[in-house]
């Protein structure tokens, strides 16, 4: 432990008891001197604010925010991590495609589109990396309307790009803007108006970008959207119909996922699910050979939906999936398998677990010290924001006052 706490800015104290403060304030340090990325495609990738480093640094900070709201004490903290989200979430919005520090690219609708191009000039492809994009912007905007208490409270940063003087202001942008983005973007291309599926838009020049959206992890990074605004509408019972709009689309997404799967035994003989990279629409009949890498953000979906009650998965399968990841995914000490079934690939196993599975703990509490013990060992977490967040997560889960829930913790707050 002390090793890895030298070699970066992120601390696991220990993998037992509550989260510290002392792991909360290096978290916070640490994500405080990056510098916030704004393009999708900067660095090489396609998507670094969505999956990437930079989507996955404003997802766990908003995680942690939820977590230091149970967690005495930790006052200062939470209002530190919510102002990180902020400073985040604000230069995210403002290098939006459409906006003044946007690219103003014309994407493959003939449109300047409200999105972040996931790849560079002259690429016109602009899909679920988006969604998942929306999503992360979205949670920042759910924890401030989650908590009345600051609603009124003036942000610290002087509002440099008029978005709003206080919290409740500064989310109720955010969510007009995202909400632009789905109804000018999203809902009116890709989603099946009479199925609520998510669905391939009838557009030729949708077909020429040769990408699909029917992958599970794709349909789980625009669900990431379309089930924060859901949550935050809810809260704030300002618009019932689109709020049941967007649980009707993540219900009947998570729901097919949940019912593609296939039971199997695990080699010492536990029940297991295995599960394609897609069987559906544009992607079918590929059940074998499911990549842990993509599987994860297959788990990140359903997990965030069954918390929030937006999946009509029982708990006995949420076990089962997470007895997948302890008997399946898992080879052995800091070993696990790249494919969901191990399908002719254990020559390439990764010696750490891609974040998206610690979601799981809950459901099966083995998967939590060794998954978190390989990340150390490969130091992983130790530089890495997201992974940090997410252990840090998994440890309040197994260990804080309430255990697993049924929503996010400060929206339980704020409905109780």
């Amino acid at each position: 432990m002390e090793e890895a706490r030298q070699q970066g800015p992120y601390v696991i104290d220990s993998l037992d008891g509550e989260v510290t403060k002392h792991e909360i304030d290096t978290f916070i340090s640490g994500v405080a001197a990056m510098t916030i990325p704004t393009s999708q495609w900067a660095g090489g990738t396609h998507n670094l604010l969505a999956d990437g480093e930079g989507g996955l640094t404003l997802e766990g900070i908003n995680d942690l925010y939820t977590v230091a709201a149970e967690i005495p004490g930790l006052g200062v903290e939470r209002m530190q991590l919510l102002n990180l989200g902020v400073k985040w979430n604000d230069a995210w919005l403002s290098h939006r495609n459409d906006q003044p520090l946007g690219e103003h690219r014309v994407m493959w609708t003939g449109k300047v589109e409200p999105v972040w191009p996931p790849d560079p000039p002259p690429s016109q492809y602009a899909g679920c990396e988006v969604g998942d994009t929306v999503g992360h912007l979205a949670y920042t905007a759910l924890n401030i309307v989650s908590t009345p208490s600051i609603w009124n409270e003036s942000v610290p940063d002087g509002d440099p790009h008029h978005f709003g003087v206080s919290y409740l202001e500064r989310a109720k942008t955010y969510v007009t803007m995202s909400e632009f983005s789905m109804s000018t973007f999203f809902t009116k291309n890709f989603i099946d108006p009479a199925t609520h599926e998510i669905r391939p838009p009838a557009s030729n020049e949708w077909v020429k970008q040769n990408e699909n959206v029917d992958a599970w992890n794709r349909q789980m990074m625009f669900l990431h959207a379309y089930q924060t605004l859901g949550q935050i509408h809810q809260v704030l019972k300002d618009d019932a119909a689109l709020a049941a709009l967007y649980k009707s689309i993540v219900t009947v997404s998570t729901d097919a996922f949940v019912k593609n799967a296939q039971p199997r035994k695990a080699p010492d003989g536990t029940p297991v699910y295995d599960w394609g990279y897609g069987n559906m629409g544009d992607v079918k009949e590929r059940l074998i050979g499911e990549s842990t890498g993509h599987g994860q953000y297959d788990i990140w979906g359903l997990t965030r939906a069954y918390r929030a009650g937006y999946t009509n998965a029982t708990r006995q399968q949420m076990k089962t999936y997470a007895d997948t990841v302890a008997h399946v995914i898992r080879l052995g000490n800091d070993s696990y398998a790249d494919t969901v079934d191990r399908s002719g690939r254990e020559s390439r196993p990764s010696n750490y677990l891609y974040q998206g599975y610690f979601y799981l703990s809950p459901y099966n509490p083995e998967i939590y010290k060794p998954a978190a013990s390989a990340a150390i060992a490969a130091r992983v977490q130790s530089t890495s924001a997201g992974m940090t967040a997410t252990i840090l997560w998994a440890k309040h889960a197994l260990n804080g006052p309430t255990r697993e829930r049924s929503a996010p913790p400060s929206l339980s707050t704020a409905l109780s």
